[in-house]
């Protein structure tokens, strides 16, 4: 955009008038929201001027931001409406990249992308009409505010007044007031000389320069009068779950869309040639059927999304407790935090925050919710227990537990998982088994300078930590975690020589430890 100084002088110097087929003015035309025009406030009617810009690159784009009356909510865009033309108007057809339509209150960013309509084929000197159910598989629906039309190009028109193009309308040359601000977009790539990349107000490109009139693209739409068009979204589980496209077993994810009222049956298949596995229905986060084919009507108001959840009716999801090694439960179940507890030797500010939790297999909230904090919680032996802040769920059955602080020192710790799989199966809660690694729920002890992990600090414990040393970076003496697991006393992430310095520091107390460590314990293991 506005490259070498071709593009918007051009819209000012080099201006093309023609006659085109338009119908009357107005930003909403029609009394009726049935099929009625929306604008960005255009006046152009039959042989009205326009303005040429010969100033786009291929995937640039022109766009305008529509919005109906409040009352005519929600509604359905059943047509876009682009004046396309050139110098010459030869009626050649051009084929563009692509209509873009965007749902979104903020300008110029149009915010989130609904729909889009691949190749449009555009006739120069033409008000080019395209009737979307002819090129989309759903309606476009827009419940409230506003939404915008973009038209992407695929060609470069740059100082090609012969080449297809869009148009503005030519007010501000018959003593109109021009560009509507807050109504015309232009979306632009990187150039040399050119405008920052990115959408930009298009009346307002700086240096005082813009579009002298309003881009011609248009909405037809139709209210939806009560009718509630809703959309109901299919999805598969992620290990062997599927769900029935119609023409294939593919697990791959789809949207119906529904009136208020009607409904769809849905059919569960299976990939496995072992016969049908156990299989519920999960609608909307909750279970309501344990048939392979459900009927779901969409009477709630709200967009809906349904999973054909696939399971074994016996095989209740648990940690997986393995050493305690990256992508495993880490911190392992029983391990002791050896290393410091502080950076200025008079507060406890360093310690684990963080754990991974691998389950056999994907959960959820009890009660069929998406999984979340809720379903974790932090007791202790003793001291304040942090609380869980937030989870990571991204790789499930791999979840991330933050937790507000680090676990307290001289205590052990105990994070409990309260889920369910995908097929309703509660993880088993046993309560504490001591010294055995519990199905729900991982230990952590906090004792500094307990390299031996046996719950008292000792002089045995510089010796372990000297083994760990001259091990490294083979490994422990352990056979459990990894060697900065029991030796990075500084918690930097690595071995060094100042790890041994503050090792020693530790047992007697000096600062930046806050006591000396030597002959402390932790109560029993939970």
């Amino acid at each position: 955009m506005n490259r070498a100084g071709c593009g918007v002088r051009a819209w000012s110097l080099f201006i093309a008038t023609m006659s085109a087929g338009l119908v009357a003015p107005a930003a909403v035309r029609g009394q009726s929201c049935d099929g009625a025009t929306l604008t960005n406030d255009d006046r152009c009617e039959v042989g009205c001027a326009l303005n040429q810009c010969a100033c786009f690159v291929e995937g640039e784009m022109a766009a305008v931001q529509l919005q109906a009356p409040a009352h005519w909510y929600p509604l359905q865009i059943l047509e876009v409406h682009i004046f396309w033309g050139s110098f010459t108007n030869n009626g050649q057809p051009t084929v563009a990249d692509s209509i873009r339509i965007f749902k979104g209150n903020t300008f110029p960013d149009p915010g989130p992308q609904i729909a889009v309509l691949e190749g449009p084929q555009l006739t120069e000197g033409f008000l080019n009409a395209f009737v979307l159910e002819q090129f989309l598989p759903n309606d476009v629906i827009i419940e409230s505010g506003k939404f915008s039309i973009a038209l992407e190009f695929a060609d470069n028109n740059v100082n090609d007044f012969f080449a297809g193009t869009v148009f503005s309308d030519r007010r501000v040359q018959n003593g109109g007031n021009g560009c509507t601000p807050g109504k015309n977009m232009i979306f632009a790539l990187p150039a040399p000389g050119g405008i920052s990349p990115g959408w930009h107000d298009a009346c307002n490109l700086g240096g005082g320069v813009g579009v002298s009139g309003d881009w011609l693209i248009r909405a037809v739409v139709r209210c939806i009068d009560g009718d509630q068009i809703r959309t109901l979204t299919v999805t598969s589980d992620p290990t062997g779950s599927l769900v029935n496209t119609g023409d294939s077993f593919m697990a791959t994810p789809f949207d119906l869309t529904l009136l208020e009222g009607q409904a769809r049956v849905l059919t569960a298949f299976s990939f496995s040639g072992d016969g049908q596995p156990f299989v519920r229905w999960d609608v909307d986060g909750v279970f309501n059927s344990n048939s392979q084919t459900i009927e779901v009507t969409m009477n709630t108001g709200v967009d809906r999304t349904a999973h054909a959840v696939y399971g074994a009716a016996g095989s209740p999801p648990e940690i997986v407790h393995i050493e305690g090694l990256p992508g495993q439960t880490r911190p392992h179940s029983g391990y002791i935090d050896p290393r410091g507890e502080s950076t200025n030797g008079v507060t406890q500010n360093m310690g684990i925050s963080q754990a991974t939790v691998v389950f056999s297999e994907a959960v959820r909230n009890i009660g069929g919710q998406a999984l979340s904090a809720a379903a974790f919680s932090v007791t202790t032996t003793g001291g304040a227990a942090p609380t869980v802040m937030s989870i990571n769920t991204s790789a499930n059955p791999t979840v991330v537990v933050n937790l507000s602080g680090p676990i307290p020192v001289r205590q052990w710790t105990t994070i409990r998982a309260a889920v369910e799989d995908l097929a309703g199966n509660d993880i088993p809660n046993e309560g504490n088994l001591g010294f055995s690694d519990e199905k729900d729920r991982v230990d952590i002890g906090f004792l500094p300078m307990d390299t031996t992990q046996s719950g008292l600090t000792a002089p045995e414990d510089m010796i372990r930590f000297r083994q760990i040393l001259a091990a490294e970076p083979g490994g422990t003496v352990h056979g459990l975690g990894l060697a900065t697991d029991f030796a990075d006393v500084d918690r930097n992430g690595l071995i060094q020589p100042v790890d041994l310095i503050r090792f020693r520091q530790g047992l007697v107390g000096t600062p930046p430890s806050t006591q000396a460590w030597l002959s402390k314990n932790l109560p029993s293991r939970p």
